[in-house]
């Protein structure tokens, strides 16, 4: 915008000094001011060699600004300039304005006339309009250098993953979620490989999104789905998936995540608390041979509970015991995953997203994990051989 102020003169003469608003140039160019233009077009003099070669920044904060070191030439001689404004008048700065003829010392720009060309917006005054401190000793915001985890990287301690998890969760439910992958991110993870800082095992729910529940990026979360959050009979397709983030990619935290009102956990319970023989084994799909596989959850739940209760209760209580019933089967169906855990290599946490808010709420390890992760003792008896 300063170029539109003031044409610039015939040699390369432009500096730009950022100071104080009662601060009078020395240089060709006015003072911008929180919007407001101050300062004294100089008279001709001789050329002398300009002091500062660079910004000049003491302990973060930003004092002069100019371009490289060359020779100041002097301008030519004042003359009647163009500038937005008249002579005397203060204004911020309005979207459109007049030019008006004013000479000698510049003290002001930007009258509101609403008949007029918008001229283009330079740097200095987007500067302005976005409300940075421009005219005054102002702070320089610390940018810190953007790193992305990937495999060229240590694996994430248990605890701190899940404290990033937490962390996530709660950026998420109070709107200030900030992960977004970009071209450097993307860049970094396909050059470098993925370095997951947990597993989830989620539920397929379509309102149960793991990364944007935990605000998460690309590779930050190696994530496992299917309803009900389940590993039934130690499907290969769970088992060995965790097997392979856990030991190739070296990740040390795997999360069992259940949700309030899932669809699957409720038709396992209704499965659960049916009448005997009511069941057609005749029709059973995969749908059905999959809920079977839920409702070991539903009858504890059930069990706790007592008679009477109903189905939502029993389905809520079942979501927590399905969490719990899933990370023993993942210890009883791998042995990597259990000497993982037993060596002190993988942590297995429980959680539960409530969907009605949005929280994860994270319960912790299974209750009996040390009875989990014992030595089995062998018992010889007279079917084994001699």
């Amino acid at each position: 915008f300063l170029d539109t102020l003031i044409p610039s003169p015939p040699s390369p003469t432009s500096m730009y000094v950022v100071g104080p608003a009662s601060h009078t140039s020395q240089v060709a160019m006015p003072v911008l001011s929180r919007g407001v233009v101050r300062g004294q077009v100089p008279q001709p003099a001789a050329a002398a060699p300009c002091a500062a070669a660079a910004p000049l920044q003491v302990a973060g904060t930003a004092h002069v600004a100019a371009p490289p070191a060359r020779p100041c030439v002097a301008p030519a001689p004042v003359t009647p300039q163009l500038a937005w404004g008249a002579p005397g008048e203060v204004h911020s700065l309005p979207s459109r304005r007049t030019p008006i003829q004013v000479g000698g010392e510049l003290s002001t720009s930007y009258p509101r006339i609403s008949q007029a060309t918008t001229p283009p917006l330079s740097d200095w005054q987007r500067l302005a309009q976005s409300g940075w401190p421009v005219g005054q000793t102002t702070r320089v915001p610390q940018v810190e250098a953007k790193s992305f985890r990937t495999a060229r990287d240590p694996s994430v301690p248990a605890q701190e993953a899940l404290r990033l998890l937490k962390e996530g969760n709660a950026r998420y439910t109070s709107g200030q979620s900030t992960r977004a992958a970009c071209a450097e991110q993307l860049t970094a993870l396909a050059e470098h490989g993925q370095n997951p800082m947990a597993v989830v095992l989620g539920c397929a729910d379509s309102r149960c999104p793991v990364e944007t529940m935990l605000d998460a990026g690309p590779g930050d979360i190696f994530v496992l789905r299917n309803a009900g959050n389940t590993c039934p009979s130690g499907e290969d397709s769970i088992v060995g998936s965790v097997e392979f983030a856990t030991g190739a990619l070296g990740t040390k935290l795997l999360v069992v995540m259940g949700h309030t009102k899932c669809g699957a956990i409720k038709g396992a319970t209704q499965l659960a608390v049916a009448a005997p023989g009511s069941k057609n084994k005749a029709c059973a799909c995969a749908l059905d041979r999959h809920l079977e596989a839920l409702v070991p959850a539903a009858k504890e739940a059930a069990t706790e509970l007592g008679a009477g209760a109903s189905v939502e209760a029993v389905a809520a209580a079942a979501t927590r015991a399905n969490v719990l019933i899933t990370i023993r089967a993942l210890l009883e169906n791998s042995d990597k995953v259990r000497d993982l855990a037993r060596s002190g290599g993988l942590e297995l946490h429980g959680a539960v997203y409530h969907i009605e808010s949005g929280r994860v709420e994270f319960i912790g390890q299974h209750p009996r994990i040390a009875d989990l992760l014992a030595p089995s003792l062998l018992i010889r008896t007279a079917r084994d051989p001699s």
